[in-house]
């Protein structure tokens, strides 16, 4: 996306997100750990995210018992600020589950 292409050159940091998606891509799985957690959880993902597909953000949604998807359109990996009212209408929205018991 156009946006965070913009944001990384302009921010100077472009080392430290090829440090931070190597050490994503080094990772163990959790998966067993997603699948194992009784709590809710909710998952707000940029369909155009550059960094994480939204395939994988479907997936991590898909292995919890009680997880919550809300894909946001023509939003990447930074859409709390692309995005700031749709991310916030999420947030609030999911703020008003039930608590399990």
């Amino acid at each position: 996306r156009r946006w965070e292409k913009t944001y990384m050159r302009r921010s100077g940091i472009p080392r430290a997100v090829a440090w931070a998606l190597e050490g994503m891509g080094s990772r163990p799985d959790r998966g067993t750990l997603l699948e194992a957690w009784a709590g809710l959880v909710l998952v707000i993902h940029g369909e155009e995210d550059a960094f994480i597909p939204v395939a994988e953000a479907r997936e991590t949604v898909s292995r919890l018992k009680h997880g919550r998807g809300v894909f946001v359109p023509a939003a990447g990996h930074l859409l709390n600020h692309e995005k700031p009212a749709e991310f916030s209408a999420a947030v609030a929205d999911f703020l008003q589950t039930p608590v399990l018991t």
